[in-house]
């Protein structure tokens, strides 16, 4: 399994703006270094061992997620998990846009949804 960014990815970060730029691009690279994953997502329940590391795998993603967004609430969180999922960073790529751009335009709503919240 490829393993996602760490919390170290936010160490030079000295923004909200920076570390969810940061978080967008780095599970996004992550996601096209791990084509699998939504295959992994739905055949977890078939394998005990496969369930357990996609779960600590889920954790791990949502711990990012609650860093990059602090301090913004629980509704921000939501909303920025859901768009840093791999099923929207796949549409995207399908839909003609690099890894990069389509990190690019999420982190952008996220930073407006954040800075409106």
């Amino acid at each position: 399994m490829v393993r996602p960014p760490t919390e170290a990815i936010f160490a030079s970060c000295r923004s909200t703006r920076a570390r969810i730029e940061r978080l967008t691009h780095e599970l996004f690279a992550c996601y096209e270094r791990f084509p699998d994953l939504e295959s992994a997502r739905c055949d977890r329940k078939k394998l005990p061992v496969l369930d357990r590391e996609m779960a600590k795998f889920d954790r791990h993603l949502a711990t990012l997620v609650r860093q990059a967004v602090a301090p913004a609430g629980e509704r921000i969180q939501r909303m920025a998990s859901a768009l840093t999922d791999v099923g929207v960073y796949r549409t995207l790529a399908s839909q003609g846009l690099s890894t990069s751009e389509a990190a690019d335009e999420i982190a952008g709503l996220l930073a407006l949804w954040v800075r409106r919240s």
